[in-house]
């Protein structure tokens, strides 16, 4: 029997075209150890495909009759999706950037696990670099984040770890209801509640919206498919251009500080004035703000999938002041924080699920505009 996907695992699934892969993907510049005796890349990725794969790792869609399913595949291949790759002499981080662009718009193939890992040699001074992706129906950032974090060390000594050695497991806390008919009983009627609960909290949610829509309930959070149309409003092509830019945390945490911001909204001010700026060259500025699609992850112990939801925020693009433009986009994001907090996870997931359908139809037809 496999594992269902939820169901903001199916919305990302519904989202993906060959235009639009729905990869969530990360890439890690590292350093090969100095004096290291013979080929470290070789001998990493050797050491590398003798790793067991574990769950999501090993499992494949199974889309038969009903809801697709992860189920183990009975042919995994850790060839296939741990592969080796250099960079041409000199490696410069403009080489490896392309390379991220191209695999990063390759489109999955739904017959196998949905993960590749690619690593990649060549880059000047001794470094070299990791690309993994996973398609975004098998797990969100912050459960990407944890998976990674759990194979580096700061410790030369450690054990190897492959990053598709599958989520850690964290225990459950015992049950204390008794077996038989009495838990079924009790199982069943807590489902009811559950679902009873769960409509009243998205009902209460999505009304909240329609006031602040006809203007009933004023409020700094947008409602969401309100942004302005703008040449960033457009149908989304295949092709992907990958960039870095790389500022010291030490730095945005002072800016915060100074302004009282969050490091959040420092990222998001950064963001904003680079768009208002690229708007203003194009002279295509918008009279209303751009609105950013924020995710929050609303993670619970021992639930797999897609653990996330969406709030929005006004960007401040159409504020000239830098200062004025990060106290706006502060304080849209605390109000839409706070109507997120308001209801349970299941109802914030729930949110994201009717959104990101909704995204997916205008993607599937093309009328994102």
């Amino acid at each position: 029997m496999g594992q269902r996907l939820n169901a903001l695992d199916l919305a990302f699934l519904a989202l993906e075209t060959q235009r639009t892969p729905v990869n969530v993907a990360a890439l890690i510049v590292l350093q090969t150890p100095a004096g290291y005796k013979g080929n470290f890349i070789r001998d990493l990725l050797d050491q590398l495909r003798e790793q067991p794969a574990g769950p999501p790792f090993n499992l494949r869609l199974a889309s038969g009759v009903g809801i697709p399913q992860w189920v183990e595949d009975d042919h995994f291949d850790i060839d296939y999706h741990v592969r080796h790759s250099a960079l041409p002499r000199p490696g410069s981080m403009e080489d490896l950037l392309s390379l991220a662009s191209r695999l990063h718009s390759r489109v999955m193939d739904r017959e196998r696990p949905l993960w590749e890992f690619h690593l990649i040699e060549g880059l000047r001074g001794r470094r070299f670099a990791i690309y993994m992706k996973m398609h975004h129906a098998a797990i969100d950032g912050m459960g990407g984040i944890e998976l990674l974090e759990s194979c580096l060390s700061t410790d030369p000594d450690a054990p190897l770890t492959a990053p598709w050695h599958g989520l850690r497991s964290r225990e459950r806390r015992p049950s204390v209801l008794p077996t038989g008919v009495l838990s079924r009983l009790t199982s069943t009627a807590k489902g009811v509640l559950n679902q009873a609960q769960l409509g009243k909290e998205l009902g209460q949610f999505l009304f909240g919206q329609g006031l602040k829509t006809v203007g009933l309930k004023p409020n700094d959070a947008p409602v969401p498919f309100t942004a302005p149309k703008s040449i960033f409003n457009v149908p989304i092509s295949g092709a992907r251009k990958f960039a870095v830019k790389t500022i010291d945390m030490h730095d945005i945490k002072a800016v915060g500080k100074a302004a009282g911001a969050t490091v959040n909204d420092v990222v998001l001010g950064i963001c904003s004035g680079a768009l208002r700026r690229y708007m203003q060259d194009k002279d295509a500025l918008t009279k209303t703000s751009l609105l950013a699609t924020v995710p929050v992850s609303v993670r619970q112990i021992n639930r797999s999938g897609n653990q996330i939801t969406y709030v929005g925020a006004k960007l401040g693009t159409d504020i000239a002041d830098p200062i004025k433009r990060l106290r706006a986009i502060g304080q849209s994001t605390y109000q839409a924080k706070r109507e997120v907090a308001s209801v349970s996870p299941a109802a914030a997931t729930s949110f994201a699920v009717m959104a990101q359908g909704l995204v997916a139809v205008l993607n599937r037809f093309r009328v994102s505009g």
